[in-house]
């Protein structure tokens, strides 16, 4: 699982002899590999399990979002290079109206391949005619309405 980055990490109350975990500017969980001692106190402190040890460094490591990569203004490494682009990089806020926004785009696009406009024939007697319109007309009847 990836590393979720967390508002209260528990991680950073374990390790504050070590120093060698920090939050960035931008809110990432970082490990400073020169810091880093390899006990795994804060592997065990990670409710996620994102936290590995590498044995060749002898360190631990985790996912950290490619901070510097976030730092000049280029998507996580992962995101980028995700062939279905199921993954997303964003604020909450950006990523739900991303989301919602596509939503709304299918949804049009099923309701306009859905709806169909019926109109009853006019009866003579209320003064309209009692012929339905063409399709060609309501198009152009419709290209003076102001849609939503």
């Amino acid at each position: 699982m990836r590393c979720q980055h967390c508002a209260d990490a528990s991680m950073l109350v374990r390790m504050p002899r070590t120093r060698a975990i920090s939050r960035s500017p931008e809110g990432f969980i970082l490990i400073d590999s020169a810091r880093c001692i390899g006990c795994l106190m804060c592997a065990e402190a990670c409710p996620f399990g994102a936290v590995r040890f590498d044995p060749t460094l002898r360190i631990a490591v985790k996912c950290d979002f490619c901070a510097d990569r976030v730092r000049r203004g280029l998507q996580p490494a992962c995101v980028e290079a995700c062939p279905t682009a199921a993954l997303r990089f964003g604020s909450l806020e950006s990523l739900m109206a991303e989301v919602a926004g596509a939503k709304a785009k299918e949804l049009l696009k099923k309701l306009s391949a859905e709806a169909r406009i019926l109109l009853s024939p006019a009866r003579a007697e209320e003064g309209g005619s009692e012929a339905p319109m063409s399709p060609a007309a309501l198009r152009e009847m419709y290209k003076s309405v102001g849609w939503v």
